[in-house]
């Protein structure tokens, strides 16, 4: 992987370009990386709120009244408009840590940031993005098709039955959200850079205090003992449900039904076991070998590249 004269990083796979109804990576055009800078990426719900708040406490707490909305913006989602956002983090005079779902050839890879790439298997993101895409409210729905911008039309709604849900997201590559293979592939290909971290979600519940010291490491950030627990506390599943209303605002309540608490599901890991037939979990690992390298399947299921 070549660095470029601009002070970025090139990608193996060349640069794309990702237009849905919930992102634009245009957006990511006019943002000046400063020294410093953290970039969370992942494929939706794979913990990305979860680093997101560990990063946080890491940087600035333990404090359990941090706002992740207002600290850790989504730059190329298009539910504000750019120019927004933007002023938001040009006016940020702290670390800054931007969160993004986008492939890593479609965002700048700047040599002066620091890129957090979290990853969890992909049965248990299907779980989660389903039981996230059920509670939605028509304002959700109302949302999303605005900021389509008469592109299409929007998230549709989903099925009701699980099975039936899972077979449209693995036949359909991540239907209805956005491509997950080539998502994954795009990060693992540059894990070995000095820029990158690549994270799991079943690690950092195995060895969490040595997964937060590792991302601490990895950051250059000097944790005194003292406060590591309590932020180990404020980061925890249990913690972030109980105060959803602080992460994320109030007014993000009118977006699920039964409040943003719903946002954080079960928080499991392997909780596919309970409701996926063998059946679809062979069709799953058969088509885990055929898009990805053998090493990042491994990594993929478990966080171990055997």
């Amino acid at each position: 992987m070549a660095s470029t004269e601009c002070g970025f990083i090139s990608h193996p796979f060349g640069r794309c370009v990702v237009k849905n109804f919930a992102m634009d990576s245009s957006r990511w055009s006019e943002f000046s990386f400063r020294p410093g800078d953290i970039v969370i990426a992942s494929w939706a719900r794979s913990g990305t709120t979860w680093l997101q708040q560990i990063v946080a406490q890491l940087l600035f707490g333990p404090d359990q009244t941090l706002r992740l909305d207002r600290l850790s913006p989504w730059l190329e989602h298009r539910v504000a408009p750019v120019s927004l956002i933007l002023q938001q983090l040009q006016s940020q005079s702290h670390r800054r840590f931007i969160k993004t779902h986008l492939p890593a050839n479609a965002v700048p890879l700047s040599k002066k940031a620091r890129y957090l790439f979290i990853g969890r298997d992909g049965r248990d993101i299907a779980w989660s993005v389903y039981n996230f895409h059920r509670r939605h409210t028509p304002l959700a729905y109302q949302l999303l098709r605005t900021m389509s911008g008469g592109d299409d039309a929007g998230l549709p709604s989903p099925v009701d039955d699980f099975g039936t849900y899972f077979d449209e997201w693995l036949a359909g590559d991540g239907y209805p959200w956005w491509p997950f293979w080539s998502h994954i592939r795009s990060w693992w290909s540059i894990r070995d850079a000095q820029q990158i971290c690549l994270v799991h979600y079943a690690k950092l519940t195995t060895d969490y205090e040595a997964e937060v010291r590792r991302i601490a490491r990895f950051l250059e950030v000097d944790v005194a003992d003292e406060s590591l627990s309590r932020i180990l506390e404020l980061a925890t599943f249990e913690s972030m449900r109980s105060s959803s209303a602080s992460l994320f605002g109030l007014s993000a309540n009118r977006l699920l039904n039964g409040g943003m608490k719903q946002f954080f599901h079960c928080g499991k890991v392997n909780g596919w076991r309970e409701v996926l037939s063998p059946d679809r979990v062979q069709q799953y690992e058969e088509r885990a070998t055929k898009e990805l390298p053998r090493a990042c399947a491994g990594w993929l299921a478990s966080g171990e590249a055997n």
